[in-house]
């Protein structure tokens, strides 16, 4: 059965990785079938979220996939991270960390260089917005301070997840992170905004400071 009629016939669900991705490049190239080639590319690309993420060049090493899919790719990518963050804004955040934790590694975990991104919440825990505030180099991002605090007074935030990525590291803190924190969250406390976690992302890990405890150190 072809993965478009067995999705008729049994929902998406029903299709393995490669089907539902046989169903986006619609054909295969004059050696391998869809299937064939959709099995490759999710292999090479080391699965979904990689494809997702994935440049144009790196695409286009692939026999007739160039800037039309890799387009098409980003406009998915895209829609995911506005369906989480539609969700996100209707929730309690804090209730829902697997949410948070996927949000974050979608906005962030891809990016070739560190940014440092905060969740701004009210004061019924849902989230008002995700910023990304400071932008570095490969290894290091500059933060100040006052700018985290000045961005949730305008926002009129209760509460923070603050945030960064390790781009080519593990998703674990360096004291100078560990640091940041603790002046964070004594500024926060000046005017009256919790912060909740601090939660680091890499391509292929996670950490938050509130699971590991650290949070509590901070406080």
């Amino acid at each position: 059965m072809r993965p478009r009629e067995k999705l008729l016939l049994s929902g998406a669900q029903s299709l393995s990785d490669p089907e539902l991705l046989a169903i986006f490049l619609r054909c295969g190239t004059k050696n391998r079938n869809v299937i064939e080639l959709s099995s490759d590319l999710l292999e090479q690309c080391g699965g979904i979220r990689a494809l997702l993420q994935c440049q144009l060049q790196d695409l286009s090493r692939f026999k007739g996939l160039g800037i039309a899919k890799w387009a098409q790719l980003q406009a998915i990518y895209e829609l995911v991270k506005r369906s989480i963050d539609e969700e996100l804004k209707k929730i309690v955040v804090m209730n829902s960390p697997a949410m948070v934790r996927e949000y974050l590694q979608t906005s962030i975990g891809h990016l070739p260089h560190e940014v440092f991104g905060v969740m701004f919440l009210d004061h019924a825990g849902k989230l008002i917005e995700f910023k990304i505030l400071f932008r570095g180099t490969f290894d290091q991002t500059t933060i100040y301070p006052k700018e985290v605090m000045k961005e949730a007074i305008q926002l009129n935030a209760a509460a923070l997840i603050i945030s960064h990525n390790h781009p080519a590291g593990q998703a674990h803190p360096s004291q100078a992170d560990i640091d940041l924190t603790n002046q964070l969250y004594q500024i926060m406390q000046l005017i009256d905004i919790i912060l909740l976690d601090h939660c680091i992302v890499s391509p292929n890990g996670y950490f938050s400071f509130l699971d590991a405890g650290l949070l509590n150190s901070a406080n």
